[in-house]
């Protein structure tokens, strides 16, 4: 269509501008930042290792891969920079570098330092201080899984989610969900039907099942904690567990039960979210 055609030349004239401006980014890069982007998109290759020896950097056999996204007006070739001179300091080796128009850090870290509340910590406070949002993926050991690590962030990153920091691994149902085609019309079906009756019930009497059960799963079951972060007595949780158990029957000791229950949340947030 003529108007489409009037369209042409601006629009060639934005994607030259896009590629000279990632032709100027890669040039930036050392050979050393170039190293993430072989695991980007290079095959797999018995180079590898010698590649990075050439770079006095070590091919890593246990990490993670971060996309750091903005939150302030900064381009990516500043952000760059401020998170490598700040994440330097914190981790054994982080290589990063600018690619197919993200910031991505590779950093080494072993699966009990991965788990442990001091990486989290340190990731925490390397976004605060580089005024960014990190996803993190999932610890992997194959060098060769940095490519479908990092496309798993980007994906965990269109969530919409704001925490500073946000883990694949804790948002992997989210992202499941995400998958699931024709979600408003079958993920309803995946909700308890104990929850819909919770829900009724606590509308009528004005109780509190629903939210008391709620805690309890987040509580890993345990009635202690699960009392404390309600502000109840304990003989008070466990007469509502009693008669959560007679209104819908479940056991709410079976694990199987509570991980279904669990998941029945989970839909029901997504939902509500969505406005499905």
């Amino acid at each position: 269509m003529p108007r489409h055609l009037a369209l042409l030349p601006k629009l060639g004239q934005l994607i030259a501008h896009i590629a000279v401006a990632q032709h100027v980014i890669e040039k930036q890069l050392s050979a050393r930042d170039q190293l993430v982007n072989l695991l980007l998109d290079a095959p797999v290759d018995a180079t590898w290792a010698a590649q990075f020896r050439l770079q006095h950097a070590k091919l890593p056999d246990a990490c993670v891969i971060v996309q750091a996204i903005p939150t302030v007006d900064h381009d990516l070739g500043e952000l760059r920079e401020r998170m490598s001179y700040l994440a330097a300091p914190m981790f054994d080796q982080v290589l990063i570098t600018l690619a197919h128009q993200k910031c991505l850090a590779l950093i080494s870290v072993s699966l009990k330092a991965y788990n442990s509340p001091h990486f989290h910590a340190q990731l925490e406070k390397l976004a605060v201080q580089a005024q960014c949002r990190l996803i993190v993926s999932h610890f992997y050991t194959d060098p060769a899984m940095t490519k479908p690590a990092a496309a798993v962030c980007e994906r965990a990153a269109q969530l919409d989610l704001q925490q500073p920091v946000i883990f694949c691994e804790d948002v992997a149902f989210d992202l499941m969900l995400a998958q699931v085609q024709d979600g408003d019309t079958i993920l309803p079906f995946f909700i308890s039907p104990a929850l819909q009756a919770l829900s009724q019930y606590d509308t009528q009497m004005h109780s509190d099942f629903v939210k008391t059960l709620q805690a309890y799963l987040a509580a890993t079951c345990n009635q202690v904690e699960t009392a404390s972060a309600l502000f109840i007595h304990p003989n008070t949780l466990r007469n509502r567990l009693q008669r959560i158990h007679e209104l819908t029957g479940l056991d709410l000791k079976d694990a199987q039960t509570c991980f279904k229950l669990a998941a029945s949340y989970k839909v029901s947030a997504y939902l509500k979210a969505q406005q499905l």
